[in-house]
């Protein structure tokens, strides 16, 4: 006989942890050349990781918060400083699992990991 009360939890389970999103970051407020994805030549002033979050609704369909990279990391750069070897990840941490099963997936956040280093070119300002 099938059981109906096990397939309700688990199907609202695996349905709060499903669903699909679009993670768009732009560098708006940054000036040209001064981020880059792969290692710049000069001197590394220090290595920053930085988190914020994106928020979406109904499984991921409705963006209601994007990340702004400059707003997280743009207070690190300092005149003739460059972000070298950015790296950004979109992960699932516990409580933002945690919320999605309680909201059934209706409201669905993620953590947005940042990690750079700010390098020190000599050119003047570049902001």
């Amino acid at each position: 006989m099938f059981n109906f009360k096990k397939l309700i939890p688990s199907s609202a389970l695996a349905l709060a942890l499903s669903g699909c999103y679009t993670l768009q970051l732009r560098p708006d407020g940054f000036a040209d050349g001064q981020v880059y994805f792969t290692r710049v030549q000069g001197e590394q002033v220090q290595h920053i990781r930085e988190s914020d979050w994106a928020g979406f609704l109904f499984w991921g369909l409705v963006n209601i918060h994007q990340p702004d990279p400059y707003a997280v990391l743009g207070h690190d750069i300092g005149p003739g400083e460059v972000l070298s070897n950015l790296k950004i990840q979109s992960s699932n941490q516990f409580t933002d699992s945690l919320l999605a099963i309680i909201t059934l997936g209706i409201y669905v956040p993620r953590t947005i990991t940042y990690e750079a280093d700010v390098v020190s070119v000599n050119q003047g300002s570049t902001r």
